[in-house]
């Protein structure tokens, strides 16, 4: 997915400090493998409240974390369930294919998750 194609997806999101959310960077949250999960995880918040702001996309500690902010507290439950969901499957899938992968620890202490191919590329 390309930078316009993200601004025009997530165009009306907001950071919680007022900044737009996206930035122009080449890689605005995490690896490319793991857009697909990003998109599903903001359809589903969107289908339960659309006024909901997205507070952080990042990866920590290997894994996909999706912090909102709901526009009603009561939705706050399920909304969590959804970004749960995917975060968990991210633990499964390598951050920059896309592709099943498993957590690795790399030479510098950090933590990825990552196919056997890319595994390497952090030089464990």
């Amino acid at each position: 997915m390309n930078m316009s194609t993200i601004r025009e997806r997530y165009a009306g999101y907001e950071a919680d400090d007022g900044e737009p959310f996206v930035s122009d960077n080449s890689n605005p949250w995490t690896g490319g493998g793991w857009t697909p999960l990003i998109n599903a995880c903001h359809l589903e918040l969107v289908a339960i409240d659309p006024d909901y702001k997205i507070n952080r996309i990042k990866e920590k500690f290997g894994g996909l974390r999706y912090s909102f902010i709901a526009s009603k507290d009561e939705l706050n439950e399920s909304m969590w369930a959804v970004t749960t969901k995917y975060e968990s499957v991210s633990f499964s899938t390598c951050e920059i294919c896309g592709r099943p992968g498993v957590l690795i620890e790399t030479d510098t202490d950090w933590i990825k998750t990552a196919c056997a191919e890319h595994a390497r590329a952090f030089d464990i």
